[in-house]
C-alpha cells in the first residue's frame, strides 16, 4: 500500500516537473518578430529570429524549409544568468584565488 502511494506521488511529481520546461511549444506560441531565440528542431539547437514575415531565420547554411522547430525559448541576459548563479559567485569568491 505504501508502495503504490509513493509511486503516485512519484508520477504526480514527474507530471509537474515536465510542466516546468523553459521551452515553448511552436504550436502553443511564437516568439514574438524579429527576436532572437533558441530553437530545437530537425538539425538540434539554432539561434534563429522569426522574421516580420513570419519565417524562422538563422545564420547557419541549413536548408531553411526544413528546420523543423518544435519549441523554442528566449535567450537570457547576461544579469539573469549572473542572478540565476548567485550562489556559486559566492562560493567561488569565498574560496579566494
Amino acid at each position: 500500500m505504501a508502495k503504490s502511494v509513493a509511486l503516485r506521488a512519484f508520477k504526480k511529481g514527474a507530471a509537474w516537473q515536465a510542466r516546468q520546461s523553459p521551452w515553448i511549444s511552436v504550436e502553443e506560441r511564437l516568439p514574438e518578430k524579429n527576436t532572437v531565440v533558441l530553437t530545437r528542431g530537425a538539425y538540434g539547437f539554432l539561434i534563429c529570429q522569426l522574421s516580420s514575415l513570419g519565417e524562422w531565420e538563422t545564420g547557419a547554411n541549413v536548408n531553411k524549409e526544413r528546420l523543423g522547430i518544435t519549441h523554442w525559448m528566449p535567450i537570457p541576459s547576461f544579469d539573469e544568468i549572473l542572478e540565476a548563479n548567485k550562489d556559486v559567485l559566492e562560493r567561488i569568491k569565498e574560496k579566494g584565488d
